[in-house]
């Protein structure tokens, strides 16, 4: 019904999109997913009018739902700045070269002398169903292509180590090393508490990102 559709592009909406995927992964399928950004929509929205706006929007849904057909993959606004594409089949082989065209795409329309800039993220749904574990997934893989100066694509296993990088973990290690030399612990105290957490959550059955993460915060648990 109307309320599953988004009213100026005409796509399928965040609601229908959490349907969408929900029966895919009851059905055991392994959709791959793509989160696409306008990183400056809201530039173009204060340098021109709300109507140009929504015309840009519906222009680039256009074409972002032709592209998506091309291998039977759905197409969704997710809200005004949003996209997600869903290839339920893996049809698209080369995900990096259909996000290069998408992004040229996008960088073609330029409102107010501005070209748009598109941030593109993918992951492959199979190593989890839950919707929320998958949506955080893509999203810092959306996020990670968003911190590139020009219009970037990012895949889910590289959004860990670009979100990461070597410099936050120095500052962590840093940190770390500073708050001990005030505890009254052994040496490296914070560095002995982050390996036991590790080890604790890995026998929980937690994996990957969740491990190192609670490894981060067990690290600083002692740095204010």
């Amino acid at each position: 019904g109307g309320g599953n559709v988004d009213p100026v592009t005409d796509l399928p909406n965040s609601a229908a999109f959490e349907t969408g995927l929900c029966e895919l992964l009851e059905a055991s399928a392994t959709p791959v997913l793509l989160m696409l950004r306008l990183r400056n929509l809201d530039t173009a929205r204060q340098r021109t009018d709300p109507l140009t706006v929504n015309v840009l929007r519906r222009r680039l849904a256009d074409a972002y739902q032709d592209a998506a057909r091309r291998f039977g993959a759905e197409t969704y606004a997710i809200d005004r700045d949003t996209f997600a594409i869903v290839d339920s089949r893996q049809a698209i082989i080369d995900l990096r070269t259909f996000a290069g065209a998408l992004m040229r795409v996008t960088e073609a329309y330029a409102p107010a002398g501005v070209p748009m800039v598109l941030a593109v993220g993918a992951i492959t749904c199979g190593e989890t169903t839950d919707l929320d574990g998958i949506m955080q997934q893509a999203e810092q893989a959306m996020a990670a292509a968003s911190h590139a100066a020009t219009s970037a694509f990012v895949q889910g296993d590289e959004a860990a180590m670009l979100l990461a990088s070597v410099t936050e973990l120095q500052v962590a290690s840093r940190l770390a090393t500073h708050a001990d030399e005030f505890m009254p612990y052994p040496d490296w105290h914070s560095r002995r508490v982050a390996e036991l957490a590790g080890r604790i959550a890995e026998a929980s059955g937690l994996k990957g990102r969740e491990v190192s993460g609670l490894k981060l915060a067990s690290l600083l648990h002692d740095a204010g």
